[in-house]
C-alpha cells in the first residue's frame, strides 16, 4: 500500500461554523493526515 501524502489545509479555524473547520474534522475522520494552518496561532494544529 502507498503511502498517504499529508493534506495542508490553509485558513483553517477552530471555530465550529467555519467551512474549514468541518473540512479538517472530514479529511482527519477519514484517515487523511493533516496539517491545517489558521491565521492565528492558536487555529494551528496538525
Amino acid at each position: 500500500m502507498s503511502e498517504k501524502k499529508k493534506t495542508l489545509v490553509l485558513g483553517a479555524s477552530l471555530k465550529t461554523w467555519r467551512v474549514s473547520h468541518d473540512a479538517v474534522n472530514r479529511l482527519v475522520k477519514y484517515g487523511h493526515p493533516v496539517v491545517a494552518r489558521g491565521k492565528n496561532r492558536r487555529d494551528r494544529y496538525y
